[in-house]
């Protein structure tokens, strides 16, 4: 029997296969054992290592071309032309933002846009008390319009009567722009997360329920503060309308309410504040992010100040349609204190019934005047405040 021979010794091919079909010469044979053991598993130490091309450098261990046959059997690239032309999806640059810094951001940005527009506010609150619960031949006419009433204002009682219940806007502004603009991003991502597993995914349903939600949990908290800024402003020592109100200030405003009608005062109206609240609240970002995608998808908008402008106007004009009658009914369940309605449906009830179905869109330009500036000042501020490295650009 013949006696058995030990398998031959691994040898490591002499030669390396480069990038552009190139043959680099090896120094010597392998001589790590890790080596070795892998080249017997793959079966490379049992067949003889391909002969080198012939070429005058090769003993130099210099390069050479493949011959031809040998570089034709390289796997060739084979050119997709959707695949080529497809806009690869890059990833964000800048980091989700924390519910503190939105918070903040968010309130600060909504202070500066009321400080431009709460002469308009003032103007659309009086409009909106003016020939409360009166028929309309009968209801004196004190303002005839958004321009008419910032002129008589300005006249009788000067900048100080537009500017009315400002610092108590400002508190309002910081609770409730602070809760709807800091929490509806990162309602919408924990939500579009859990149920599509991905935050970039725009769901016209969770953005519309994220928006509802921040909006409504604002409202109720800046309530109080809502209630004394409609009283304030609605008060005139010359041309008053509806139930007037003589307060000091935002503190003595809560002071008085506090010790005569408790905290059950204070939130006087926060029903339909809710709501007025929830329904602009469920359309003011959706629609901004709506509108901005298509003016970019089909004008080919770039980021910029005029996309914002844009953007914002077309969902300020959305905003004001949905919101201005449940902010009618809020105006009146604020004014009073409970001698003239006893709930929100109660006062949409009598306001149609006696005034007309139109009564609900008192103050309807005046709405307008103030919601289109403050939607685009505050669009703008938000992105310049979140990102401050990347500003809005003209």
């Amino acid at each position: 029997m013949p006696a058995h021979r030990p398998p031959p010794a691994v040898r490591r091919p002499p030669w390396r296969l480069e990038a552009g079909g190139a043959v680099h010469r090896l120094p010597g044979p392998a001589t790590r054992p890790e080596a070795a053991l892998l080249e017997a598993a793959s079966g490379i130490g049992h067949q003889r290592a391909p002969a080198a091309p012939s070429c005058p450098s090769y003993h130099r261990g210099a390069q050479c071309r493949l011959p031809s046959f040998i570089a034709s059997s390289r796997p060739r690239h084979v050119h997709n032309p959707r695949a080529s032309t497809r806009p690869r999806r890059q990833p964000s640059t800048h980091p989700a933002d924390p519910a503190p810094r939105s918070f903040i951001a968010g309130g600060i940005a909504a202070c500066g846009a009321v400080t431009v527009t709460h002469g308009f506010e003032t103007v659309k609150i009086r409009l909106q008390l003016q020939g409360e619960l009166q028929s309309k031949k009968d209801a004196p006419r004190m303002y005839r319009g958004v321009f008419h009433g910032v002129g008589v204002i300005l006249r009788n009682e000067g900048p100080k009567g537009l500017l009315r219940g400002l610092s108590c806007a400002y508190v309002y502004q910081m609770t409730l722009n602070g809760c709807r603009l800091g929490f509806y991003e990162p309602t919408r991502k924990f939500l579009t997360t859990a149920l599509y597993k991905d935050d970039q995914v725009q769901s016209f349903g969770v953005n519309l329920f994220s928006g509802a939600s921040s909006g409504i949990l604002g409202a109720a908290a800046g309530s109080p503060f809502f209630l004394v800024k409609t009283r304030l402003q609605s008060y005139s020592p010359f041309l008053p309308v509806g139930t007037q109100h003589h307060y000091d200030g935002a503190l003595d405003g809560m002071r008085q309410i506090y010790r005569s009608e408790g905290v059950k005062g204070l939130y006087r109206g926060v029903a339909p504040a809710m709501i007025r609240t929830g329904f602009g609240s469920s359309v003011q970002l959706p629609t901004y992010f709506f509108a901005k995608r298509r003016l970019v998808k089909h004008l080919g908008m770039e980021e910029g100040m005029p996309l914002h402008i844009a953007s914002s106007t077309a969902s300020g004009f959305v905003v004001c349609c949905v919101m201005h009658p449940p902010d009618t009914v809020m105006s009146r369940m604020y004014n009073q204190t409970g001698n003239l309605y006893s709930s929100a449906f109660d006062c949409l009830y009598r306001t149609v019934k006696t005034e007309g179905l139109l009564a609900v869109y008192k103050g309807y330009f005046a709405h307008l005047a103030r919601i289109l500036p403050h939607t685009v000042c505050s669009s703008v501020l938000l992105a310049s405040l979140r990102h401050p490295a990347d500003p809005v650009r003209f």
